[in-house]
């Protein structure tokens, strides 16, 4: 349940959540770099609802295995979400939602929103973006302020209350 949380207030690909070791989780600064993802290098901002899976899973498996969504094996990270999936999938009587959905939706919360698809395109890491953002600077807390109000929005429907909006100060 939450590495499926994960991706839907990240926007993360599943083998990106599934293959996520503790290296690559700052939580200080509120983000995960990825040193090889689909599209290459990447840093993913987290939102405040993220950052809390994170913690309760650092709680259950930091010490004894490098992934933050262990296996069976020692040493492994989890496999078969997608039988999981399918199972929650069939009980909430959802009939035509992939896991890869989680993502188009985190994109269409955030373009419902008003974020700009440079900005939507620069955290799910598109090839796309990397082009746009060759001709608009993006500063990342332009991208973490989208990425805190998307997955608070998101974790607000999943507790079934309303989201509030942080807005986070610039840098000097």
């Amino acid at each position: 349940i939450a590495a499926i949380r994960l991706l839907i207030l990240t926007g993360m690909r599943k083998n990106e959540v599934l293959s996520l070791r503790w290296n690559d989780v700052d939580s200080e600064a509120g983000t995960i770099h990825l040193s090889d993802s689909k599209t290459g290098a990447k840093s993913i901002p987290l939102s405040a609802p993220a950052l809390e899976i994170l913690s309760e899973m650092s709680k259950i498996t930091e010490e004894a295995n490098p992934y933050v969504f262990p296996g069976n094996k020692a040493g492994s990270h989890l496999i078969g979400l997608q039988k999981i999936w399918e199972r929650l999938r069939l009980e909430a009587e959802l009939e035509d939602v992939r896991i890869h959905d989680f993502r188009h939706s985190f994109a269409s919360v955030g373009a419902s929103g008003g974020d700009s698809l440079v900005i939507l395109g620069s955290i799910l890491g598109h090839a796309d973006a990397v082009t746009t953002a060759r001709y608009a600077h993006l500063y990342d807390d332009s991208r973490k302020a989208a990425a805190e109000r998307i997955a608070g929005q998101i974790a607000a429907n999943l507790n079934g209350i309303e989201g509030e909006v942080v807005k986070l100060q610039r840098p000097s």
